[in-house]
């Protein structure tokens, strides 16, 4: 009997903590207006190209706004210096002076990169044929950099991952959670531009060139 009431007494506090647990959930549109999570799939799926559903943790709430699939722009000359020091450090040989710096973002663990029936040797594969391509662009060099490494052993295979120091890169380049991992490309100057959520190696490219 008393097993029986520690078991009732235990699924009751186990329910009390998830419920506690679980925050709210807005869906805002491109304008940080509220929707129904249905309206913003609509409108997300008319404008798959430009914009994407980034997630915003505010305390016990969870926002998932629209915003612009693309930006683009200049970085202060103390940030652009801060970044190029660090790139340095990571990167597998000396930078080129005029260095195109293509840095691979992986944000942690989401349900975009931790389905589906990739493979470690595949995702081998994706990122040999993409280093292939930059390798014919002067001064570009890849980087790995990962906000959390939980579920990123998918990935790694040939791949050399760094921590993003003093989230030097999030809070210059991706400001939210964008689904899945982003991508920009800098230049020594700073000029850069970025590209937010899932991604093709062929996207990552065609940036890379139009600098």
């Amino acid at each position: 009997m008393k097993q029986l009431l520690y078991l009732i007494l235990g699924l009751m506090f186990f329910n009390l903590t998830n419920c506690s647990s679980q925050k709210s959930s807005q869906y805002l549109d491109q304008n940080g207006k509220e929707i129904t999570e249905e309206k913003q799939r609509a409108i997300f799926n008319r404008n798959r190209g430009g914009l994407i559903s980034a997630t915003i943790s505010e305390g016990d709430s969870i926002k998932y706004q629209l915003v612009p699939r693309q930006e683009e722009g200049r970085l202060t000359p103390d940030v652009n210096q801060d970044l190029a020091v660090y790139l340095a450090t990571i990167a597998p040989a000396a930078l080129p002076k005029k260095y195109l710096a293509v840095i691979i973002y992986y944000p942690g663990k989401d349900e975009n990169n931790s389905s589906g029936t990739a493979t470690r040797k595949s995702y081998a594969k994706w990122y040999n044929a993409m280093e292939s391509k930059l390798a014919k662009i002067d001064g570009a060099v890849p980087f790995y950099v990962y906000k959390d490494d939980e579920g990123l052993e998918r990935q790694t295979l040939g791949r050399n991952w760094h921590a993003d120091r003093d989230q030097l890169i999030e809070n210059t380049f991706f400001k939210y959670h964008y689904p899945g991992g982003s991508y920009t490309v800098v230049d020594a100057l700073g000029n850069y531009r970025s590209y937010f959520g899932e991604y093709s190696k062929e996207s990552v490219v065609k940036t890379a060139q139009q600098f």
